[in-house]
């Protein structure tokens, strides 16, 4: 075992050498233990593999020395070993040696690979392994990978060719190697022009091969395919089981993208069998680059009527969840920040709800072009939606830092003041002194109005005032009988959401239930008004104190004050 200068042990040198003479007397005089881990060089090589190239040694060792052809160096055995390097006069001794054995178990490597797949780049070991050792084409590694498919992920086109014209295999993606050869495009032009393979072939879990490239973003493999398929490549036939198009699996590859749309002429109003146009599966995915792409090819006409969804969406209301989409689509896109969808709702409210983040939320509010009182067809503001999200707090919390933005003053910048109070207790009077000291008043209408209720009070009346001293306001006349409760709560609330206003509570202190009364309109307004985005405030007005007569209302005026 003493080495030369380059390492090598001097029985391995003579093994290397072919000198069966000298290395039959070095047997003999370690009795036959060549194969003793002792007799290894430095790279852990046995006799065995030096003399790869010399057959009679290579017979010598198996036959009389009981080698074993399994023996590994770096993993591989050396009946591998033999296969890879092509040497078909010792690979044939082994085999003979083994009585033809060569596909058992016992004859894999640790990767469940056979000598099959290390010969794969020899055609004539390829031939003698199928055609006199019977070796299955369709063998698997470890991986489930059959040796098929490994020729064509190797692209050895002449070995493939040859398994496939001596072997007629049905051309599926279970044996007929598309998977494996999907790289490599002259194996692709091969199967499809030659081997008539169809390239809608599902997989085991559907995805046809044209679909899987496109996914893969193989460019130069798609663009045979489509030449293959005379550019149809948007035709029904060519969609998959969910109805996407090679256009939907290719979005996140900008490059391939780019040759479907400037030369397939794919459609990016194309959908899927939900419905989602493929333009809006990209705003919907985050795909920026691939976004701009397409807007550029439209030459940026993203907001015109044929590019919104079958609910009339337009591509903002998709891109909710992705700032970085959103801020384009508004700041480069011109995207109308209040376009509504059929449904009523604008990207804020869809954003409001659980479909966007509170960076998308906070964006929009910070535009100051959203209108946050804007009601859906179900009459709901962005604000009601966002209460309903699993983390509304931090939802809300946005909303009320942005409340003072466009809606303290909803209407025109005119202030909601609510008038409220019982029957009798002056608040006719009083609205009567608020409208005939403004500079303009505009009845707006009735909301509701009752046979046998004084007009002025009955349901309620709101009027726009310019008014001198208390600026711009919309005062509501809120009727005081009993009968209007319910509809008043309901009404109150839609004048609150997204803004504040100003309640006055008109008391009679010569009503003997003053002071409940006071507080069931307390109650009422305390209820409406903690829903309010922005504060309200409350202005109790005590009216016929001047007719105060006796201790009993002098009493009661104490408690009002006290209440107050």
């Amino acid at each position: 075992m003493t080495p030369d200068k380059y390492g090598v042990p001097f029985l391995h040198y003579v093994a290397s050498e072919g000198l069966l003479d000298v290395l039959k007397c070095m047997v003999m005089n370690i009795n036959g233990h060549i194969m003793d881990e002792q007799y290894r060089d430095t790279n852990g090589r046995t006799v065995l593999h030096c003399a790869v190239k010399h057959i009679d040694i290579v017979k010598y060792l198996i036959n009389e020395c009981d080698c074993d052809i399994m023996v590994t160096e770096d993993d591989v055995p050396f009946l591998h070993y033999v296969a890879r390097e092509g040497l078909l006069d010792v690979l044939k001794c082994m085999v003979m040696n083994i009585n033809g054995h060569i596909t058992d178990e016992q004859y894999r490597d640790t990767n469940g690979r056979t000598v099959l797949h290390y010969a794969v780049k020899h055609i004539d070991i390829v031939k003698y392994l199928i055609n006199e050792c019977d070796c299955d084409i369709m063998v698997r590694d470890k991986d489930g990978a059959p040796f098929l498919h490994y020729v064509a992920s190797e692209r050895l086109l002449d070995v493939f060719r040859y398994l496939i014209n001596t072997h007629h295999y049905s051309m599926t993606t279970n044996n007929s190697g598309q998977i494996g050869a999907v790289e490599h495009i002259d194996v692709i032009k091969y199967l499809i022009n030659e081997c008539n393979c169809n390239i809608m072939t599902p997989d085991k879990y559907g995805v046809p091969f044209l679909h899987y490239v496109a996914s893969e973003g193989l460019l130069d493999v798609l663009k045979c395919m489509v030449m293959n398929i005379n550019g149809h490549i948007m035709d029904e036939q060519y969609r998959d089981t969910n109805g996407r198009t090679v256009l939907h699996c290719a979005v996140r590859h900008i490059d391939v993208v780019k040759y479907l749309i400037k030369e397939c002429n794919c459609d990016i109003m194309v959908t899927d069998k939900y419905g989602v146009p493929f333009f809006y599966y990209v705003a919907r995915e985050g795909l920026l680059d691939v976004l701009k792409c397409m807007v550029m090819n439209i030459n940026g006409h993203i907001m015109d009527e044929q590019y919104r969804d079958t609910n009339g969406r337009t591509v903002l209301h998709y891109a909710v969840k992705h700032i970085d989409v959103v801020k384009y689509l508004i700041n480069e896109g011109n995207c109308d920040i209040m376009a509504t969808a059929k449904d009523g709702q604008t990207p804020l409210h869809h954003a409001a709800s659980w479909l966007g983040t509170p960076e998308v939320i906070e964006f929009l509010l910070s535009t100051g072009d959203c209108d946050l009182l804007a009601k859906d067809n179900k009459r709901r503001t962005p604000l009601q939606l966002a209460k309903r999200r699993h983390n509304s707090d931090t939802v809300v919390a946005i909303f009320k830092k942005f409340g003072n933005i466009k809606i303290s003053h909803p209407i025109d910048s005119y202030v909601n003041v609510l008038l409220v109070g019982n029957p009798g207790a002056g608040k006719t009077t009083f609205s009567h002194v608020i409208k005939d000291t403004a500079t303009r008043s505009i009845a707006l209408g009735s909301f509701r109005n009752v046979v046998g209720v004084v007009p002025c009070t009955a349901g309620i009346i709101p009027y726009k005032l310019q008014h001198r001293t208390l600026g711009n306001i919309i005062l509501h006349d809120f009727a005081g009988h009993s009968e209007y409760y319910s509809s008043h709560s309901a009404v109150i609330e839609n004048l609150l959401q997204g803004s504040g206003g100003v309640f006055l509570i008109v008391v009679n202190i010569l009503e003997k239930e003053a002071v409940r009364q006071l507080h069931q309109w307390l109650t009422v307004v305390r209820n409406e008004a903690q829903k309010a985005l922005n504060q309200c405030h409350v202005i109790v007005i005590v009216s016929h104190v001047d007719k105060i007569s006796n201790p009993v209302e002098r009493k009661r005026k104490e408690e009002i004050q006290e209440i107050i």
